[in-house]
């Protein structure tokens, strides 16, 4: 009897916490018309998931290629600031697009990008994310 019952508590407690860290996630989707870079790598134009907080950590941010499969999971600042229902992915596009932030329900993250000598000349350009599920 105590067997089955520590079984119990300890199947409750795992899934108080895989909850949680499933919970924590922010899921959505964009279509990116141009290929662009992450601190962490390259990716092409397409239609992308886009994932907050991933694996339950904040500042974390996980994007899928949804045609080619490829992932690419970078971190950032996250800021103290909430995040808005106008959720977007911000990329910065001079000689090459390179993704500066996310701004999702949850928080905001912003990315380092690289410097350009010509940053003035660099357009901003927002893509509007679409929630998937509504945490």
């Amino acid at each position: 009897m105590k067997t089955i019952a520590n079984r119990l508590v300890v199947f409750a407690i795992s899934a108080v916490v895989l909850g949680t860290v499933a919970f924590a996630e922010t899921r959505m989707q964009a279509e990116i018309p141009f290929a662009f870079h992450t601190p962490t790598g390259s990716l092409p134009a397409g239609q992308y998931a886009v994932i907050d907080n991933y694996a339950g950590i904040r500042g974390v941010v996980a994007l899928h290629n949804t045609v080619s499969n490829k992932w690419v999971v970078t971190m950032g600042i996250p800021s103290d600031s909430r995040g808005s229902d106008k959720a977007a992915l911000t990329f910065r596009c001079n000689d090459g697009c390179e993704l500066i932030g996310v701004q999702a329900r949850t928080n905001v993250v912003a990315f380092g990008g690289r410097k350009s000598s010509r940053a003035q000349e660099a357009a901003v350009i927002a893509i509007p994310l679409t929630v998937v599920n509504g945490n």
